[in-house]
């Protein structure tokens, strides 16, 4: 779509809003409430738009402003939050998540095992979800963080630690515990400081700040939800700002992030239990990575 467009008039973002929003509203009439796309190129907004209302009463339209949670996306950024403290000499990638988290217990002796490279690609061993921290509605959980290593204290791995990796939210939860931890600072205020302001993110953030009404897109008539799983799945932004998130890896980390962390995070992470992986190595795109 965007292809053909380009090929009628390189320039000519008008005709692309116009065919785009045609087509978003199309999927928006099958089952929705808004959505909003945006392209950005070499730092500069090309063209945004934002298609549907903030929710079900389609009373507000949602415009290129409205916040978005964005899920998973999240894990990004608390990998790249973990390799600035890389950068800062503050943490090593292949020591003991229980030596900056000592508080990080299971029933599993071999959680000792744990390396913070593993909470990044996967290959902890923990089970994946805990679902019932995951979510509130209303404001943001408080005692997230007490809750977490209960769960985790009665819990044990299902794999031997850098055995393989499998999909794991909570590895990425206690990789924001420690970025936090490590820092002294809340997880929020350490990314708003060293990655969200440095890039100019201004509308991103989590589920402990305010939000001023009719800023947040949801689903139908659901309720705003606060995920409480910042790092595995917190952040909150408009369309721009999350292109501006990506122009980092695009352009070297911009003096944010250091130039080394960019590339290891784009290094083949983790260990597979496929025995001849060729897809992986022919198409780098499904490399599993540092997210």
């Amino acid at each position: 779509m965007f292809t053909a467009c380009a090929s009628v008039s390189q320039h000519n973002y008008d005709a692309l809003k116009k065919e785009v929003r045609a087509t978003l509203q199309c999927e928006l009439d099958k089952g929705g409430t808004s959505v909003s796309y945006a392209v950005m190129q070499n730092g500069k907004l090309l063209v945004s738009d934002a298609v549907g209302y903030l929710d079900g009463t389609k009373k507000a339209p949602a415009t290129t402003d409205t916040l978005y949670n964005i899920g998973s996306v999240s894990k990004v950024y608390c990998a790249a939050a973990a390799m600035k403290l890389v950068d800062d000499g503050k943490i090593k990638l292949d020591d003991p998540v229980v030596s900056y988290l000592p508080e990080f217990k299971m029933e599993d002796e071999r959680n000792k095992d744990i390396t913070v490279r593993m909470l990044l690609n996967h290959a902890s061993g923990i089970p994946g979800t805990s679902y019932a921290i995951g979510l509130s509605y209303g404001q943001y959980d408080t005692r997230m963080y007490e809750k977490v290593y209960n769960s985790m204290e009665k819990s044990s791995l299902k794999a031997e630690p850098d055995k393989f990796s499998v999909y794991c939210n909570d590895g990425f939860m206690l990789a924001e515990m420690l970025v936090a931890k490590v820092s002294g600072m809340t997880y929020s205020e350490f990314m708003e400081k060293n990655i969200l302001a440095p890039i100019g993110a201004a509308s991103s953030g989590f589920a402990d700040r305010d939000f001023a009404p009719g800023s947040y897109a949801v689903q139908g008539t659901l309720p705003h939800e606060f995920p409480n799983v910042m790092g595995s799945g917190g952040i909150s932004t408009n369309i721009a700002d999350l292109c501006k998130f990506g122009q980092l890896f695009l352009n070297r980390g911009q003096g944010v992030i250091s130039d080394e962390s960019i590339r290891e995070m784009t290094l083949c992470q983790g260990k597979t239990f496929i025995p001849e992986d060729n897809l992986a190595r022919e198409r780098s795109i499904r490399q599993i990575r540092f997210w």
